[in-house]
């Protein structure tokens, strides 16, 4: 159940929940976006990372780690919507915002958390001043029939300009951000909520 909680400047804010930041600007406008396939298709080969070890229930866990920049301007629109994992949002300069992400997956084997790995998909769409960022779980139901524990987490870590305006929800993890100016609507299932705004300080007269 989606709770509301109210912003504090100079201080976070973190309750289960449901966030919402107002700006001077109106409700995002939703505009039609083209598609680009993170985990598919990119514009150039992007590093990628895979590490193998194990958890503190000993399961093997792999993780893929990347990063994707999406240029939407110094005053643009992002939209992240998550299933499990936390979005982590924090302040950057320049017209670009910088999408970090870590894929982690636990199995009983290194086969059975490889496997899981590849079946989670991370989707990007990007157009003009707007970018959408997916998480994607399988949609074949005999896969997931087959799979009845899908152990996959991603987390984002999100260096956006200040003037963005930002939606961001997860179904199970934390949703934070600092130093936004622009719109925020951040909201989970289960998780906190955190935004922080830390104001310059006033000189002196």
């Amino acid at each position: 159940m989606l709770k509301r909680v109210i912003v504090l400047i100079g201080a976070a804010a973190m309750v289960p929940a449901f966030a919402s930041a107002q700006s001077t600007h109106d409700e995002p406008r939703v505009r039609a976006v083209s598609r680009v396939v993170v985990d598919q298709q990119v514009r150039r080969p992007e590093p990628r990372v895979i590490t193998q070890g194990r958890d503190r229930d000993g399961r093997v866990e792999q993780s893929e780690t990347f990063q994707k920049t999406v240029r939407i301007g110094n005053s643009g629109e992002l939209d992240v919507a998550n299933i499990a994992g936390n979005i982590e949002i924090k302040r950057g300069g320049g017209n670009d915002a910088v999408v970090d992400v870590v894929k982690i997956a636990r199995g009983r084997t290194a086969e059975d958390a490889r496997e899981m790995l590849g079946l989670v998909k991370v989707e990007i769409n990007e157009r003009g001043n707007r970018a959408e960022v997916r998480t994607l779980y399988p949609r074949d139901q005999h896969i997931m029939n087959n799979r009845r524990n899908m152990n996959v987490t991603v987390h984002y870590t999100i260096t956006a300009p200040a003037n963005t305006r930002i939606t961001a929800r997860s179904i199970s993890g934390h949703v934070r951000s600092a130093d936004i100016t622009g719109e925020l609507s951040l909201m989970t299932t289960s998780g906190d909520v955190q935004i922080t705004q830390h104001l310059p300080l006033m000189a002196k007269q």
